[in-house]
């Protein structure tokens, strides 16, 4: 089913054009930031402006913002403690796991789901 879009497609396209600018302008202060740590408000005030669009994103798409990010912090909550039982099932905690290993158990995780 396909949602009932407030303001039409093209509304949509706008703010998925806003979206991708917002998200090239995030890249780009966490590239600089590399060579210029003192730019960390920067990057703050474009991660800022990325949640924002976001925000109005889901409002667009008639959905609540506030309870679309409740819901994505209890689904990882839910995976994250998928992993830690996976691990602890062996006698490991993620502690004891590399980066790879971690990212492999979060897919493995998310496939189960």
């Amino acid at each position: 089913m396909r949602p009932s879009f407030r303001n039409g497609q093209q509304a949509s396209d706008l703010i998925l054009k806003k979206v991708d600018e917002e998200l090239d302008e995030v890249k780009t202060e966490v590239l600089a930031l590399e060579q210029d740590p003192d730019r960390l408000a920067h990057a703050e005030e474009e991660i800022g402006d990325l949640l924002f669009v976001l925000a109005n994103l889901a409002r667009h798409l008639m959905l609540d913002p506030e309870v679309t990010l409740r819901k994505a912090n209890a689904k990882f909550e839910r995976r994250f403690y998928a992993m830690e039982a996976a691990l602890a099932k062996h006698g490991r905690t993620m502690t004891d796991c590399d980066l790879d290993r971690l990212e492999a158990l979060w897919q493995e995780v998310k496939r189960k789901a």
